[in-house]
C-alpha cells in the first residue's frame, strides 16, 4: 500500500508542477515561507525533555520521563504544524517528511544527550493499523532520518496489541492504554537508540515503546518527536 501511494503522488508530480500543500504556493511541496511560520516552543526549556518551563516544576519531568533518557522536539503542536502532520499521517503525502525530518535532525544535533547515539527505531505501529493506514509515518520520517544522520535504522520496535487512539485521553488513560502495546527485538541489545515519533503529548507511547527496549538490552533511549501537544 505504502508503495502504491508513493507511485500515485509521483504520477501526480509529472502531471502538475508542485505546490506547497500548506498554502499553495508553486515550488515546493511545503514551501519556505510555510516552514518558518510553524511555532517553536517558548522559552526557557527544559533540558532533559524540552518541555517549555512554566514557574515550577517541568510537566513532562515532574513524576519523572524514564525510561526515556531524554526528549527533544522542534515545533509546537498547533497551526501549521498540525496540518503538516495530519498531511503526512492520514493522507500519506510522504514528500512532507522531508522537511518535518531535516528540523528533527537539526534538533538532534542541538541536543548534547543524544551525542552518540547508533540507532534509529521507529515507534511501532500495530499491523491491522498499518493496514488501514497503509503506512507507519513514524517509519517515513525515521528512514529519513537515518539519511541525513548517517545512523542505521532498527526496526526493533514492534506494537503487539492493538490500542484505541489516545486523542481524548487523559494521561492515566493513555497510560494505561499503552500498557503492554509494545514488544522489542534482540537487536537493541547494547545500543544507544534514538527513538523518533511525529508527536508526542504526555509521552505515554514512547515510554511503554523505550520500556520494552530497555527491557530488550538497549543501552540508552532518548525521544524526538517533529511535535508536541503542550
Amino acid at each position: 500500500m505504502s508503495a502504491l501511494i508513493e507511485a500515485g503522488n509521483a504520477l501526480l508530480d509529472l502531471l502538475y508542477p508542485p505546490k506547497c500543500y500548506l498554502c499553495g504556493q508553486v515550488g515546493e511541496f511545503v514551501c519556505e515561507d510555510c516552514v518558518a511560520a510553524w511555532p517553536r516552543p517558548e522559552e526557557p526549556r527544559c533540558p532533559r525533555c524540552g518541555e517549555p518551563l512554566p514557574i515550577g516544576s517541568c510537566g513532562w519531568c515532574r513524576d519523572g520521563i524514564a525510561p526515556l533518557a531524554a526528549a527533544a522536539f522542534p515545533y509546537a503542536y498547533a497551526e501549521g504544524v498540525r496540518e503538516v502532520v495530519h498531511l503526512l499521517k492520514y493522507r500519506g503525502k510522504r514528500r512532507v517528511a522531508a522537511p518535518m525530518s531535516a528540523a528533527m535532525v537539526r534538533t538532534a544535533w542541538d541536543t548534547p544527550a543524544f551525542r552518540g547515539v547508533d540507532a534509529i527505531v521507529p515507534v511501532g505501529l500495530h499491523p491491522r493499523r498499518i493496514r488501514q493506514r497503509g503506512f507507519n509515518q513514524s517509519e517515513w520520517l525515521a528512514e529519513e532520518m537515518s539519511v541525513l544522520m548517517n545512523v542505521p535504522l532498527g526496526m526493533w520496535s514492534i506494537r503487539t496489541r492493538h490500542t484505541r487512539p489516545q486523542v481524548g485521553l487523559s494521561a492515566l488513560e493513555r497510560k494505561e492504554n499503552m500498557r503492554g502495546a509494545f514488544a522489542a527485538t534482540p537487536e537493541a541489545a547494547g545500543r544507544r537508540i534514538l527513538l523518533v515519533d511525529d508527536v508526542s503529548t504526555t509521552g505515554a507511547t514512547a515510554r511503554e515503546a523505550a520500556r520494552e527496549l530497555r527491557d530488550a538490552g538497549a543501552h540508552w533511549v532518548g525521544l524526538i518527536t517533529f511535535a508536541r501537544d503542550l
